[in-house]
């Protein structure tokens, strides 16, 4: 029983003492070194994949007998996260961070033995090493480990996320064009995120990049590099022609607005961005001038450190809101060139608003000399009729006895009722006795009291209110 008792004690021993000798032996020490050297000497001939899993292999066990020393290496195995059937959902982000999670955090391993002759014997034993053949079959398990990380990445479910997660579509677009522009949602999280890379402020990129994300669609990933270089394969359709298109519908509403040569350029983009939210659907549902264009996607960091870090895209994109700056130079250069207001056609001489009465005098309203004429009259505060005369014209109307207010203007252009003649032209106020059964003439001219035209233009907002 004693001797049992000793024998298992040793067999203890040795089995605690045994890592502490292996550590201490030179040929495991000589092993682990000559293995890992060659690794990094190997890394630095090799890309993408390969070289990432090179880098970052490391030592998990070594052992020795009589013939060999073999040296156990963790190769980090990156491989997609999720099965090939798994759906992204409404989580796209969490799928994709699950998805990348090895290979991001490297957190997986797969162990590979490399094996190493002992030659010679006692104090002059020593291990065989081939640069070319001692790492071979590592060499091959890692190429072997790449090519089945690259090719998790790439199915269907994985490029649905991927297509959801960098080209989002702000609008649900039907089948054929719409008679209405589709609804357009918020994409704030990716406009913010892509802003700093574009050097764009968030309004900017909230405003410009939505209309150019429907226009661009994914059609192929390619992972075989690494996923810091992915390759998207992307349909774009005519978004030159999108911002053409947004540039004349702003240059028509500026026309339509007042003190446009006055406006910031932040006032002129603000007008620019509304428009471009519908300029995109004529050329989304054309079949012309569609390219394909190829990024290189740091996919890798897009998911890690948001879509500003996407590489290629946000160089795509760049290209693209460099454009709509340059729209942005020209429509500035239209804005200076404009008037204080918006010009309007010439109307007709006649009544604009209100009625005649049918028994009434008839009333002539001259217009000055070498002037247009606008007059509003009124009768217990409340408008009777509005009309216009041309230069060198008159304007009729028939109005009952009795006495009125007569609010006037006239000028050498017409800028429509939202500005009359403009803040420089006279506005005037006088009393009209109208008497019974007889013709009026009035010519518009001197000896009429002047009144702001601020009170000219509250008088004339109210009757458009009255008209409504």
């Amino acid at each position: 029983m004693r001797k049992l008792i000793v024998l298992l004690m040793l067999i203890c021993l040795a089995a605690v003492c045994a890592p502490a000798m292996a550590e201490d032996d030179p040929l495991m020490q000589e092993a682990e070194t000559m293995v890992m050297n060659g690794i990094a000497d190997l890394a630095q001939t090799q890309t993408g994949w390969k070289k990432i899993m090179m880098e970052n292999t490391a030592v998990s066990a070594v052992k020795k007998n009589s013939k060999y020393v073999t040296v156990t290496v963790a190769i980090p195995n990156m491989k997609s996260g999720v099965g090939a059937k798994e759906k992204p959902g409404d989580d796209v982000e969490g799928y994709l961070q699950r998805s990348l999670a090895h290979a991001v955090e490297l957190d997986k391993a797969t162990e590979y033995n490399i094996r190493l002759t002992i030659k010679g014997k006692g104090d002059n034993a020593y291990l065989k090493w081939d640069d070319a053949k001692s790492l071979s079959g590592y060499k091959k398990k890692v190429g072997s480990m790449a090519s089945a990380a690259a090719k998790s990445y790439v199915g269907s479910q994985m490029k649905s996320a991927v297509y959801r997660y960098l080209l989002p579509k702000a609008a649900d677009a039907p089948k054929k064009q719409p008679d209405t522009v589709p609804a357009m949602e918020s994409l704030a999280a990716y406009c913010d995120s892509a802003a700093p890379a574009l050097g764009l402020t968030s309004a900017q990129a909230n405003g410009r990049l939505p209309a150019m994300l429907m226009l661009m669609q994914l059609q192929k990933i390619d992972a075989a590099a690494s996923l810091n270089e992915v390759t998207a394969t992307v349909k774009v359709k005519d978004w030159q022609r999108m911002l053409v298109i947004a540039r004349e519908q702003t240059i028509e509403t500026l026309q339509g607005m007042m003190g446009v040569n006055q406006m910031t350029r932040e006032q002129v983009e603000a007008v620019f961005l509304k428009e471009l939210a519908s300029a995109w659907v004529e050329p989304y549902y054309s079949k012309k001038n569609i390219v394909t264009e190829k990024f290189t996607v740091d996919l890798a960091g897009a998911v890690t450190q948001g879509v500003g870090s996407s590489g290629g895209l946000m160089t795509y994109l760049a290209g693209y809101s460099a454009s709509c700056d340059a729209v942005l130079d020209e429509l500035m250069t239209f804005a200076a060139a404009m008037g204080k207001y918006p010009m309007v056609d010439l109307i007709d001489s006649g009544i604009l608003a209100g009625s005649e009465a049918a028994d009434g005098s008839k009333v002539y309203f001259h217009a000055p000399e070498g002037m247009h004429a606008y007059v509003i009259v009124r009768r217990n505060g409340a408008a009777v009729c509005e009309g216009f005369a041309q230069m060198g014209d008159r304007l009729l109307t028939a109005l009952q006895p009795g006495t009125y207010e007569v609010y006037c203007s006239w000028g050498s252009t017409w800028y429509g009722v939202n500005a009359i003649f403009g803040d420089e032209s006279f506005c005037g106020l006088f009393s009209l006795d109208v008497p019974a059964g007889q013709n009026l003439h009035v010519t518009l001219g001197e000896g009429i009291d002047p009144v702001c035209f601020d009170e000219m233009m509250a008088v004339v907002c109210a009757v458009e209110q009255e008209a409504e």
